[in-house]
């Protein structure tokens, strides 16, 4: 996904003399506490059920006490001003969000309120994957304001509307996985696209500087706002009984339950004949799926491999890798081949294992004037005998 430029009103003030009204610190609740932002505008993970939205709310009336204070979004800075703009109306651009209202009976707040995310993001219908007010689209900014019910006559909007940045779209999807086995252990590779653009067309290539787009005119690179990679390998964590551990799915059929989600529609995988390695499963990549599936903390976002560890040797695995940018938002790549981490049995093991008890590394100290070429020589006669040995047992 290529960066956007946000437009943001951050202090754009509204009618209602003799009245202060400001909301400000919009902070997720949840994981790091960030600003949402330009940098970090609400995205796909934002807007699963029950995440929210932190706001300070400051309001100082003109000394009427109001009935309540609610919170509306509208499309621009000053959507909301105009009855008539506002839903249910016909060409409304300005929508309510009915929850929270925040009760009067007072001049004056001073107070944080959550609100949903996926409110922000979709007033109409609360839904990040395909939203349901009108024009709004997977990409813009939309502003929240501040709607004063007074005890009598009509609301008046005050105070400013604050605008909240979001984005929708998946980054790019990671190439040419694949994955190396070791003991214990797997190493992840895989491909990440630069792109390219010109005005209305786009291509992708490799790692080149510039390169001609669509239309024939030389471009440069546009920066993404790539975050980060996550691997994901199957069987999950816990699962690694066995690879055709059935309750390693346990629940995978249900993630489709949950609305609002980016669940993949298709069964990552499937290269027949793989054996004991099963087709990646289907997972919800922002549910509980995906904190079973995942392996270790992510990597940076120039990073193209990554070696995961504390796997169970003799199981057998394939990987996927996801790209979450910083609206964390996430896309999931082509498995990786099926790979089983084998132990690796070095020489100290092997001589041991053959019968070998003799302290080598203290017969080579025996010799100290020409300790270096005794050790090289003590050795070499050992591989022998273990070579000569081998052979005698085929």
């Amino acid at each position: 996904m290529r960066r956007r430029v946000w437009t943001i009103a951050a202090a754009a003030w509204l009618a209602g003399a003799g009245v202060e009204a400001q909301i400000t610190n919009p902070t997720r609740v949840e994981g790091n506490r960030d600003i949402v932002n330009a940098l970090r505008p609400l995205g796909r993970l934002d807007c699963e059920p029950n995440k929210q939205i932190r706001f300070q709310v400051n309001y100082t009336g003109d000394g009427t006490i109001f009935n309540s204070l609610q919170l509306w979004v509208g499309a621009q800075a000053t959507s909301c001003t105009d009855m008539v703009t506002r839903h249910p109306a016909t060409n409304a651009v300005c929508w309510p969000i009915m929850s929270p209202v925040i009760a009067g009976g007072r001049a004056s707040v001073n107070e944080f309120i959550d609100v949903e995310a996926r409110l922000l993001v979709d007033p109409l219908g609360g839904n990040c994957v395909t939203p349901t007010t009108p024009s709004r689209g997977t990409t813009n900014t939309n502003f929240l304001s501040l709607l004063v019910l007074p005890t009598s006559g009509a609301p008046t909007l005050t105070g400013m509307a604050l605008g909240i940045p979001f984005d929708l779209n998946p980054p790019a999807q990671p190439t040419g996985v694949s994955a190396r086995a070791g003991e214990g252990s797997i190493e992840v590779r895989w491909q990440f696209p630069t792109t390219f653009t010109t005005a209305d067309a786009a291509t992708t290539v490799g790692d080149a500087a510039t390169t001609v787009g669509d239309s024939g005119i030389a471009v440069t690179p546009v920066t993404t706002d790539l975050q980060r990679f996550w691997v994901l390998c199957d069987p999950p964590t816990p699962g690694d009984a066995g690879a055709g551990d059935a309750s390693a799915d346990a629940g995978d059929a249900a993630v489709d339950a949950r609305a609002g989600l980016d669940v993949p529609s298709n069964v990552l995988g499937g290269d027949a004949g793989a054996g004991a390695c099963r087709d990646f499963p289907t997972i919800d990549l922002y549910g509980a799926e995906f904190e079973r599936y995942k392996r270790g903390e992510p990597t940076s976002a120039t990073d193209t491999s990554r070696q995961v560890n504390g796997l169970t040797n003799g199981v057998t695995y394939r990987c996927v890798v996801v790209a979450e940018d910083l609206a964390g938002n996430r896309t999931v790549s082509a498995p990786s081949e099926c790979v089983t981490p084998i132990p690796v049995t070095d020489f100290w093991e092997r001589y041991r294992a053959d019968g070998g008890g003799a302290p080598i590394a203290c017969a080579a100290r025996l010799d100290r004037r020409g300790g270096s070429r005794a050790a090289l020589v003590t050795l070499s006669v050992v591989a022998a005998a273990l070579a000569a040995r081998r052979r005698r047992r085929s």
